[in-house]
């Protein structure tokens, strides 16, 4: 009785960063926005590594997430130097993203290349190449977190093959957002998860449907279209919460959610969205060293 009167104080917390379509925005540069005459500087990439070891110190299981579109779109990859991009990605130690229509934008054999030499698995549930064999993109991962089992997957707009060149678009299948989200968390459930994040590139219109019409998904973290959340949109049914950033890399989201230890579902959270100001975030060397290679 006492054993489960204490559970009862108990709480596993789980932290998770998160960012989208950045679009390999490294560069530190100005937060004119903020103020157009004194713009503050703005780290970016650089800060926000300076942010992370701090808060891998403190919790060193959170989980960084990308929600896609993390390289430059292009028609001309030989223009790109996207291995040292993924070199980027890696040193900040993201542990999954989405495929957005960007990183799609090279190629399927680049984009293999990519993930070949990436820390990162690739995610794309509703996302499947023809090529047989072609095993670089998986619908999931599942993490181990403080006693939790969580299920991530991923999304790409069902209007991603309007977006690419034919050559690309005759290689690959986008399947239904919606179905396919159904069948994940379905499938995710059988293997015993208990926590369900999607980490989706198909914008905050369709995320909020997504949230409506798929029960059992925790947490959306989204990109592609549509304005920021400061705050998560909570679903008044299905009480699904969903974030989402503004492109280019001028901030990270910030989520601590607290699990009870006995249901395993969400009993609080915490979110934030920390803009990457130098002033704050002072930018890592070592990464601007990384940077200045790229460049």
């Amino acid at each position: 009785m006492l054993f489960l009167l204490s559970l009862l104080f108990l709480s596993n917390e789980i932290v998770i960063y998160h960012t989208n379509d950045i679009h390999a925005s490294f560069t530190p540069t100005l937060a004119r926005w903020m103020n157009p005459d004194f713009p503050p500087p703005l780290g970016k990439g650089a800060s926000l590594s300076t942010l992370l070891a701090k808060a891998r110190e403190e919790y060193p299981d959170l989980l960084l997430l990308d929600a896609g579109n993390f390289m430059p779109e292009t028609f001309l990859p030989e223009d790109i130097d996207w291995e040292r991009y993924m070199e980027i990605m890696n040193f900040l130690s993201y542990d999954a993203a989405a495929v957005g229509i960007s990183e799609l934008s090279y190629g399927i054999d680049i984009l293999g290349r990519m993930s070949k030499i990436s820390n990162f698995p690739f995610l794309s549930a509703n996302l499947k190449v023809k090529e047989e064999d072609y095993n670089y993109i998986k619908p999931y991962r599942i993490f181990y977190r403080e006693g939790v089992r969580i299920g991530i997957f991923g999304l790409i707009s069902e209007r991603t093959p309007l977006m690419l060149l034919r050559e690309i678009r005759n290689e690959i299948i986008v399947f239904s957002e919606i179905e396919t989200a159904k069948r994940i968390v379905g499938e995710l459930k059988e293997n015993g998860v208990d926590l369900i994040i999607a980490i989706t590139s198909i914008g905050f219109v369709k995320d909020k449907k997504l949230a409506r019409d798929v029960p059992g998904i925790d947490v959306i973290i989204g990109g592609y279209t549509g304005w920021a959340r400061y705050e998560p949109y909570e679903d008044p049914v299905t009480h699904t919460l969903i974030v989402r950033l503004y492109p280019d890399f001028s901030s990270v989201g910030r989520f601590l959610l607290e699990i009870d230890p006995i249901t395993k579902k969400i009993s609080r959270y915490d979110y934030k969205t920390i803009t990457l100001i130098t002033g704050e975030y002072p930018l890592d060397p070592h990464f601007i060293q990384i940077l200045q290679d790229v460049n």
